[in-house]
């Protein structure tokens, strides 16, 4: 269900360049995207002018140093993973939503695992700074839990985009975003105008992914950022041509990935190069 928070919406990866990052955010935003997420290492190299959407910053760890760093850069969120991994983790997290507070930053907690959920909850009074946070998994109990809290955002960044949807998820980032922000774009819409067609579509992406996406990017190397490099390469993006992801346009046959894309989701097709 969709609350109207202002963290709904689609949530595009950026990794921003002197001289090319101007077209990279207008692209975010002609497709209609609600904002854009930067690794805090690409963002200290500095945009070339201010992106015409919002933009988050996320933090590779939970320290209050890289997190006043972060907010000296006028990010208008800060994404803070959130971790119940050992006391130091809970210690240096609960030091840099302390920071955050005393800043006035806004943070959203980037969870990576259901056993994250009762404890980030616990961090997030609504007097606080967190106004949301991102699941990178989809588990049902934990989105009822997220989604009872209607001052906090939930941004879903699992592949089941369609069931964290049905669940309360308002944002979307992952594997649809990946792609292009048009196509996650026109998946959000078709949550927002029929779930049930959209979980009959996430089955049809799944296949896509199992069956084309993950065998193209074991080919390169197989891991997270080949196969962001292999979504990105199939929908056009410009993360398919970023230095750090070594995608080898000889490695791929776009084309055909593209087309079977399109065979799984026709309606994806006036939104695909």
């Amino acid at each position: 269900m969709d609350h109207g928070h202002p963290l709904d919406g689609v949530w595009a990866p950026a990794r921003p360049r002197r001289g090319g990052d101007r077209a990279m955010f207008a692209s975010a935003a002609s497709a209609g995207a609600a904002g854009v997420v930067v690794p805090l290492s690409a963002w200290e190299q500095g945009p070339s002018e201010a992106p015409p959407l919002p933009v988050r910053v996320d933090l590779d760890a939970a320290r209050p140093a890289a997190l006043r760093s972060a907010v000296a850069l006028g990010p208008d969120l800060v994404g803070l993973p959130a971790t119940s991994a050992g006391p130091r983790a809970a210690s240096d997290l609960r030091a840099s939503l302390g920071a955050a507070c005393e800043l006035g930053a806004e943070v959203v907690l980037l969870l990576e695992r259901p056993a994250d959920v009762a404890p980030a909850l616990d961090l997030a009074p609504p007097d606080g700074p967190v106004v949301g946070v991102r699941a990178d998994f989809f588990e049902e109990e934990a989105y009822d839990a997220l989604s009872e809290r209607e001052d906090l955002g939930l941004i879903t960044a699992a592949d089941e985009f369609a069931s964290a949807y049905r669940r309360g998820a308002g944002g979307l980032e992952g594997l649809p975003a990946s792609i292009s922000p048009r196509v996650a774009v026109r998946l959000l819409d078709l949550c927002r105008q029929d779930v049930d067609g959209a979980l009959v579509a996430e089955r049809r992406l799944m296949r896509f992914l199992e069956g084309h996406l993950r065998p193209a990017a074991r080919r390169l190397g197989g891991d997270r950022a080949a196969l962001e490099a292999v979504s990105a390469a199939v929908g056009g993006s410009h993360l398919a041509s970023e230095p750090g992801h070594g995608l080898d346009p000889a490695a791929l046959d776009v084309a055909a990935l593209r087309g079977a894309l399109v065979e799984q989701l026709p309606e994806l097709i006036d939104v695909l190069p």
